[in-house]
């Protein structure tokens, strides 16, 4: 990356660049929010059926999904998405948005809209039991740990937390698998008289 004011960054410059830190994540930052602007702001759209989006709230999600997104593209180990770093970027910036959205309880994904109001509030599992659990997922690897909370307690599906890691959807599948066959273990002995 010899001249950083290039037009055009190519996607092993752009993660070269966060990488290195400083003023290059600085000028990486800068161009990915701004020359893929329309893209995320596309994604968005598109996905969640609407003609428009408050630019605030994509503010606030890039945001939300920056350290994130800055952790995975710093992993050394990471070698990039299996598709252009466009994509990953917008797909980042979606989810981080519907989360916010949710939260807010300001949007459902189209068709939630015909789901029929619950006839009872669930008042959700003790305190107890949450402590239980908590303690069984501490002894669980963190990448677990990260897994199994993402699907039960924020509600990510597989494809969105294929995504957000880069990863094949069926890489998450057979890691979730491994990861509840490991919690069921703990759970049994702890069942066990």
């Amino acid at each position: 990356m010899e001249h950083p004011n290039q037009p055009i960054w190519t996607d092993n410059e752009i993660i070269e660049a966060f990488r290195r830190g400083g003023k290059w994540t600085s000028l990486a930052w800068e161009y990915v929010t701004k020359k893929w602007k329309g893209v995320y702001i596309s994604v968005i759209k598109q996905r969640a059926k609407l003609s428009f989006v408050d630019e605030d709230e994509v503010y606030e999600a890039l945001h939300t999904m920056a350290p994130t997104f800055l952790n995975k593209v710093r992993d050394q180990n990471w070698t990039g998405p299996t598709y252009q770093l466009s994509t990953y970027f917008a797909n980042s910036v979606y989810y981080a948005w519907l989360d916010i959205q949710r939260k807010r309880n300001k949007f459902t994904l189209p068709g939630d809209e015909n789901l029929p109001e619950p006839e009872f509030q669930n008042t959700g599992p003790s305190e107890e039991l949450l402590e239980i659990l908590d303690k069984m997922l501490q002894q669980l690897n963190r990448r677990c740990q990260e897994l199994l909370h993402m699907v039960y307690w924020e509600g990510y599906s597989n494809e969105e937390i294929a995504i957000h890691f880069g990863l094949h959807v069926q890489t998450i599948k057979n890691r979730l698998t491994r990861c509840r066959k490991n919690l069921k273990v703990l759970i049994e002995k702890l069942l066990k008289p």
